[in-house]
């Protein structure tokens, strides 16, 4: 499942430098339904993700701005990987704010919006 490779990514001036890159997870199977909202890593050393299971409303009209609160409500599905293997699978329903961002508060979940 760990497949790693070298690649050149520019760095903070304009020498270009290689870095390795390590496969932690394939998330395929995980992908089914809705779109990548958030991605985060926690102190738990667990990897975070949060799908919403609804066409999204992120954005106003001219694509300026987050909208924290959407006009319907969104459905979510997060998960939690440890060792690339799925130890917390959750869906959230009828959410009235826009996620953008998880992380574990002790025996729960923070769940992040946009400011606006």
């Amino acid at each position: 499942m760990s497949a790693s490779t070298t690649r050149r990514v520019a760095g903070g001036g304009s020498m270009p430098r290689n870095v390795k890159v390590k496969s932690i997870a394939r998330i395929g199977d995980l992908t089914n339904a809705g779109e990548l909202v958030a991605f985060d890593c926690g102190p738990d050393h667990l990897v975070y993700l949060v799908w919403a299971l609804k066409p999204l409303e992120y954005r106003t009209k001219n694509g300026m701005f987050s909208i924290s609160i959407a006009r319907s409500r969104q459905n979510y599905r997060v998960v939690a990987l440890a060792d690339g293997r799925p130890v917390l699978d959750l869906t959230l329903q009828d959410e009235r704010f826009n996620i953008h961002s998880v992380q574990p508060a002790r025996d729960r979940l923070l769940l992040y919006v946009p400011r606006s």
